[in-house]
Formats: C-alpha cells, sequence, structure tokens
C-alpha cells in the first residue's frame, strides 16, 4: 500500500530505498508511470532551491562522462526522429515558469553564446563576402528547381523564402573553381548544417548526384 500524499520517510529509510534500486534499471512501464505522475507538476520555488542546493557541488563520475560523449557522438549532426521531438514536446506542455526563473536563465546565458563562445563559431567566416553572382535571381532558380520544398524535411516554401545553403560552405562558389551545389532548406533545417559539416556536405552531394545528376538549378532563363 502506497503511503499517503505528503508522507515524508526517514532519512534510514530514503537511504535503504535508494541503495535497494541502485544500479537496477527502471522498465518502461515504471518510467510511463513517473513520466505521468510528473507531468503537469508546477515545482515550487523552495523546492527548486533545495534540488539546486542538492546538486551544488557534485560532478559526474569519469564512467558517465565518457557514457554522455559516446550518446552524443552518435547523435551529433542527425535530426532526431518525428516520435522522439513529440515525445519531448509532450515533456514540456504544462511547464511554467515564473518570471524571476525567466530571468535568471536569461542571466545566466547573457554573453556565453556571442562570436567565439559560440558553438557554431568558425573564426568569423560569417562576415565574408559571398560571390556577386549569388543574388536573388540565383536563390531563386535553385527554389525552384526543387520545387520550392526544403530537401531535408520536405517542408514546402510558405510566406517565409527557402534558404539557398552552400552545400561545400564556400561563399565565393560560382566565383571560383569549386563545384557549385546548392540546396533549398528551411530556416530549422539550415541551422543544423552549422555542425558537423562533412555529414552535411556529403548526404547533400549524394543527393544532387544520385537524385539530379548533379543539377540544382535551373539555367539562366530556364525559370519555371
Amino acid at each position: 500500500m502506497a503511503p499517503p500524499r505528503g508522507f515524508k520517510h526517514t532519512e534510514e529509510t530514503r537511504n535503504k530505498i535508494s541503495n535497494a534500486f541502485k544500479g537496477k534499471p527502471l522498465s518502461m512501464e515504471t518510467r510511463r508511470k513517473m513520466s505521468e505522475s510528473a507531468r503537469g507538476r508546477i515545482i515550487s520555488l523552495e523546492q527548486r532551491e533545495k534540488i539546486s542546493r542538492s546538486l551544488t557541488g557534485r560532478h559526474p563520475s569519469e564512467e558517465t562522462l565518457k557514457k554522455l560523449s559516446a550518446v552524443s557522438a552518435t547523435r551529433k549532426g542527425k535530426p532526431r526522429s518525428k516520435e522522439i521531438c513529440e515525445h519531448i514536446s509532450k515533456g514540456r506542455k504544462g511547464i511554467v515558469f515564473t518570471e524571476e526563473h525567466k530571468e535568471k536563465l536569461s542571466a545566466a546565458r547573457k554573453g556565453r553564446f556571442c562570436g567565439e563562445n559560440h558553438p557554431a563559431w568558425k573564426g568569423g567566416i560569417s562576415f565574408e563576402p559571398y560571390c556577386v553572382k549569388f543574388n536573388d535571381d540565383f536563390k531563386e532558380r535553385v527554389r525552384s528547381f526543387f520545387n520550392y520544398h526544403c530537401v531535408e524535411c520536405g517542408k514546402p516554401q510558405m510566406k517565409e523564402k527557402l534558404l539557398v545553403h552552400h552545400v561545400n560552405f564556400d561563399k565565393q562558389t560560382c566565383c571560383n573553381d569549386a563545384v557549385p551545389l546548392f540546396v533549398p532548406l528551411c530556416r530549422s533545417c539550415h541551422s543544423k548544417t552549422n555542425f558537423n559539416r562533412g555529414y552535411w556536405q556529403d548526404r547533400f552531394t549524394r543527393l544532387i548526384n544520385e537524385q539530379n545528376g548533379g543539377m540544382c538549378y535551373y539555367p539562366k532563363g530556364d525559370l519555371e
């Protein structure tokens, strides 16, 4: 029989429960029940502070860091599946941050992801100029060639125009000897290409070569 709501175990009992479950993986059914019971629950400021104090000074072990690193390496550059995105979205529903908490989050992030501190920083290449031939007319020929759809997620162009992505990440393509490879991407998919660039370059190059015979835009005057 479960203890009544609000009942508090002694420190000794909590340690016994903790040791009993240590090293034992939770079943999917147990995880589902825990997730459902926590959904929509609002953690009080007092409870947040207790959690924060209990975690202060604690550091993950070397074994845990290696496991996290291995998981991160397998995920890097790969988009989440639709099922995982829906699961994350459901988990976040009902969470309400106080104004004070929002201000703390904002203050903690301020300046941390600017310039050289940003994880997508590539030495300032974003300030380099584009080839003069990479103009609005050329971009429209790329979008039209792919029927105004994002080549990664398939989303059609709506009010905002699709972004034309340099597959080889060379802004002077069309003005130099680089092979001109371009694809239209929605803003969300385009932001992903800033990480693990080799993966995205190989992916889009194969797509253009295998599906379109190396073509990725209409010649001038052939816009459809």
